[in-house]
Parts: C-alpha cells; structure tokens; sequence
C-alpha cells in the first residue's frame, strides 16, 4: 500500500512536543520525589530535580584506588583514568564515588598517536569516609513511571500537554474520542518501553542487593570484563531503542508502535 495514502509523518512536530512533554514531566516527578528523597534518605530520582555534582582527579593515596590497582595492576599497552566525584542533592547528605576507567589494547605510535583497538570498561564505587570503596546498588529511579504517570495525565480525557499543545497536535482515540486514564497510560507506558525496562533492570539489580547485602571492598578485586552475555544484552537493547523509537518513521504506516497497541492515534488540532 501507497504510504501516500497515511496521515503524515509529521516527524519534526512531534518530535519537539515529544522532547518538551517529557523534559517537563520529568522535572515535575523531581519536584514530588525530591520531599519524598529527604524522608527516605535516599535518592528516589529527586536529582533530576536538584543536583550538582564536583569531579576532580582521585588522589594516588585514596585507599579506593590503591586497592584497585592493587587488584589490577597495568600491564604493557594499559591505561588508567580515576576521579573522585561528590554528589549534592538537595536536602540529601553528599555522596562521593570513585570512577575508575581502564584502557587496554591500545598501542603508541611513533606521531605521538595511540592506534589499535581498545577495550574501555569503568568501575564505580562508593567511598566512605575514610577513602575505603564499598559497593551497593543505587535505589531504582521513581523517577520513570513517575514521569510515564505525568504523561498520561497530560493527554488523558482530551487534555494535552504543554508540547503537543504547542505543536498543535492532540492524542485521541482511533474514533476521534477523548482518552480514559488507562488508554493514556497504556500509550505512554508503551511511548517509554525502553526507559521502563531500564527501571526494571535496575530494580532486579537493587533487589539482588538487598537481598545478598552490601559488598565491602573486597568486592573490588572481582572487577572483570563484562561477559559476553551482557555485552550481546546491551547490543540488542541499543538496536531494539532504535527501532521502537525510529522504526514507524522509516517504514510508516499511519502510526507509531506505540500508537497500534493502545488503538490510539495523534491528529492535527488548533491550540483552542
């Protein structure tokens, strides 16, 4: 069939009401989890609305650091990058952490260039207040089905947030009627499938955690490279986000794969 025969692709209006709706969606989920935060003591996902964070170079006697590299000396062709980074968000105690990349497999030229192909991974601890690494999972970020709940508020019951009202367009029905609650969620949890199942993988990894307890430094030595497992994970993952998010606009056929699923569709409309 003719793609003539489609509503149009519209790619750059919504793409800018997509960006706008999420970016303040986002922020009033901050807003609500950044009290929550305080309560808590933990980061529920408050930094996105409050947070600043000071990178400097990790000192060469920072007990993290000296048992890392006790652990994994450089070997010929090696490369090491460490910084001591302090967290601050708002109503929260600041938290520091060590981010230690390793370089390998890269060669030096004579032109003073590194050639070669080089494997780069990056180790992120905590540190407490004696410089000593210990490891935990971070709490999952709220943040994300917060943000999807926000969404769907946004175009539920004919509404329409602050970016498709100024793009001018309208979420409706396939029979041009106004969205329930759950019809809305359902599209916009579909919308942001790859961030909710971010929120999954860090909820799994939060509760192996809390389960086993948290590691102490002797958990720096197990430092390794990723397996190939979770390389091949994350690959599929990269390309599974680019097709859902950039599929329907390459091959389109009226709607978006979020749109098919929750039997919804966006139209044109004036900003009354």
């Amino acid at each position: 069939m003719d793609d003539a025969v489609f509503p149009k692709r519209h790619f750059l209006r919504r793409g800018a009401a997509f960006v706008l709706d999420c970016l303040i969606a986002s922020v009033l989920a901050g807003l609500v989890l950044l009290p929550l935060s305080i309560v808590a003591g933990v980061d529920l996902g408050a930094s996105s609305a409050a947070t600043k964070a000071v990178c400097a170079p990790a000192p060469p006697q920072l007990p993290a650091l000296r048992s890392i590299e006790a652990a994994l000396p450089l070997r010929e062709g090696e490369m090491r990058a460490a910084s001591l980074c302090v967290i601050s968000i708002l109503g929260l105690e600041d938290q520091t952490y060590l981010s230690v990349t390793h370089v390998s497999g890269s060669s030096n030229g004579s032109d003073g260039l590194t050639y070669g192909v080089m494997n780069s991974r990056t180790l992120t601890v905590g540190v407490d207040d004696r410089g000593e690494a210990f490891t935990t999972a971070p709490a999952p970020s709220i943040a994300i089905p917060l943000t999807i709940l926000i969404l769907a508020f946004f175009i539920a019951g004919g509404k329409r947030g602050p970016g498709k009202w100024l793009m001018s367009l309208r979420v409706t029905t396939d029979d041009d009627g106004p969205l329930a609650y759950r019809r809305a969620l359902k599209r916009e949890s579909l919308k942001l499938l790859p961030a909710l199942c971010i929120f999954a993988w860090q909820l799994v990894v939060f509760l192996e955690y809390w389960v086993a307890g948290a590691q102490g430094a002797d958990a720096v030595p197990a430092w390794t490279e990723p397996s190939v497992s979770l390389i091949a994970t994350a690959i599929l993952f990269q390309v599974f986000t680019i097709v859902w998010f950039f599929g329907p606009f390459i091959v389109w056929r009226g709607k978006t794969f979020h749109d098919r699923f929750a039997g919804t569709k966006l139209a044109i409309a004036g900003r009354g």
